[in-house]
């Protein structure tokens, strides 16, 4: 399966709902197979092993529209992501030209965790940002954000 520059903004209307993020514009592209089987259990299996790549991103932020994430490429090497039972491995992570506009919340939360929409916030209505922010001093914020990446990749997500 090889994709290539598909636009994402056209499938917006798909996770609107879901992130609290206006993506402006960016694409996907693969090179790599796809595949998809019954387990034994009878539930659907689905493995993508390839490379993966994001390229010329932009996003702001719903309420405040500021800019939140831009990147020149992000891109993923020797991808090997699977669906039933979940599993994520990946051998090379390149990462180009990259923006993030990041706070902490008064709660103590990095604000790009909270783009995500959990079912309370879409119960409550529409996401309201916080007009406190606390920005931390750049050598202890990017402390904290790299120990905050390597706890992800630790975990898995």
């Amino acid at each position: 399966m090889a994709l290539k520059g598909i636009e994402i903004t056209p499938f917006q209307s798909y996770f609107t709902d879901k992130i609290k993020v206006n993506v402006i514009r960016g694409a996907i592209s693969t090179a790599g197979n796809l595949s998809f089987s019954l387990t034994e259990k009878k539930e659907i299996k689905v493995v993508y092993k390839g490379d993966a790549s994001l390229t010329d991103f932009s996003s702001m932020d719903k309420q405040s529209g500021e800019d939140l994430l831009k990147l020149e490429s992000l891109s993923f090497r020797d991808l090997n992501v699977g669906i039933s039972p979940l599993s994520i491995d990946v051998k090379g992570i390149s990462l180009r030209n990259f923006f993030a506009r990041l706070w902490i919340t008064p709660e103590g939360k990095i604000n790009l965790l909270e783009m995500i929409k959990t079912e309370d916030q879409k119960k409550k209505g529409p996401y309201l940002l916080s007009q406190r922010r606390r920005y931390l001093p750049r050598r202890k914020g990017l402390q904290r954000l790299s120990k905050l990446v390597r706890s992800i990749f630790r975990e898995g997500g």
